[in-house]
C-alpha cells in the first residue's frame, strides 16, 4: 500500500470516529504513538494525517497541550467541491482564480489581525516545509502538504470565521492541486522549491511586520509564478480560457 493511501485511511478513520462521537469537539486526541499503534501504521503516517486534518479545519494543535478536535462534520459546500468532476486543466485554472480571490485579501487582513500564536504556527510550519526534502515523488507529496498547510495558516490568521469556513472548503482542493502540479510540472524547474520557500518566508515576515500591501503583493506573485511555471512546463494542464488577470490584461501587483 502506498504511503499516501495509508494516510488517507487514517484521515477517514479519524473523521469517522469524530462523526460517531468517539472523539467530540474539544476532546484531545491520543498521542501520535498511540494512534500509530491503533491504526497499525508508522508515526510519520499519523503525522501526515494530522497535517491533512488541520488543513481541513478538523483539529487544532495547541502548544504543550496536544491535538484537539476542532470541528465535526462536513459542510455541504466541501462535499460539493470534493465531488466536482472537472478535467485537470479546467480544475487547475479555476482553483488558481479562486485562490487569487480568497487568499490574497486574507493575507492582507492577516497582516493586520495576526496574533503571536498565529506567527508561532506560521514559522513552525515554514520550518517543516523548508526542511522537507523533494528528491522522490513520495517526498514531493509530503512537501506539497506542508505548503498547503502553510497557505491554510496564512488565511486563518485573518480571523474571519466565514472566511475560515470558505478556506476549509477549498483546502483539500489546494492540497490535491499542489501534489499534482508539483509532480507533473513544477519540479521541472531547478530551484523552484527554494524559490517558493523564500516567497512564503516573505509573506510571513510581512504578516509579522504588519505590512498588508507587501503580504498581498508577494502572494499574488506566488500564484502568478505558479500558474506561469505550470503553463510553461505542461501547458495542457492549463488549456482553456485565460485566467482573469490575463483576460483583463493586467498583472495584479
Amino acid at each position: 500500500m502506498k504511503t499516501d493511501s495509508k494516510k488517507d485511511v487514517v484521515v477517514a478513520e479519524l473523521i469517522r470516529l469524530t462523526n460517531e462521537d468517539q472523539y467530540k469537539e474539544g476532546d484531545r486526541l491520543p498521542p501520535e504513538r498511540e494512534l500509530a499503534k491503533r491504526f497499525g501504521v508508522g508515526r510519520n503516517i499519523v503525522r501526515e494525517a494530522m497535517i491533512s486534518l488541520e488543513a481541513m479545519g478538523l483539529i487544532e494543535k495547541k502548544e504543550r497541550l496536544g491535538v484537539f478536535v476542532k470541528h465535526l462534520g462536513t459542510e455541504d459546500v466541501k462535499v460539493n467541491l470534493e465531488q466536482m468532476q472537472l478535467p485537470p486543466a479546467e480544475f487547475m485554472r479555476l482553483q488558481m482564480e479562486v485562490r487569487m480571490f480568497v487568499c490574497v485579501p486574507a493575507v492582507e487582513l492577516a497582516a493586520i489581525r495576526r496574533t503571536e500564536e498565529d506567527l508561532r504556527k506560521l514559522w513552525e510550519c515554514h520550518r517543516e516545509f523548508s526542511n522537507s526534502p523533494v528528491s522522490t515523488p513520495e517526498e514531493e507529496i509530503v512537501n506539497s502538504k506542508w505548503e498547503s498547510l502553510l497557505h491554510h495558516l496564512e488565511t486563518e490568521a485573518a480571523h474571519n470565521q466565514i472566511l475560515s469556513r470558505i478556506n476549509e472548503s477549498i483546502s483539500g482542493l489546494l492540497e490535491r492541486n499542489n501534489s499534482f502540479a508539483h509532480h507533473h510540472a513544477l519540479n521541472n524547474d531547478a530551484g523552484w522549491f527554494a524559490y517558493i520557500r523564500e516567497q512564503h518566508r516573505q509573506i510571513i515576515e510581512a504578516i509579522e511586520n504588519r505590512e498588508p500591501d507587501v503580504a498581498g503583493a508577494v502572494l499574488k506573485k506566488h500564484i502568478i509564478d505558479s500558474y506561469d511555471a505550470v503553463k510553461k512546463n505542461n501547458p495542457l494542464l492549463l488549456a482553456g480560457p485565460k485566467v482573469y488577470w490575463e483576460l483583463f490584461e493586467k498583472t495584479p501587483m
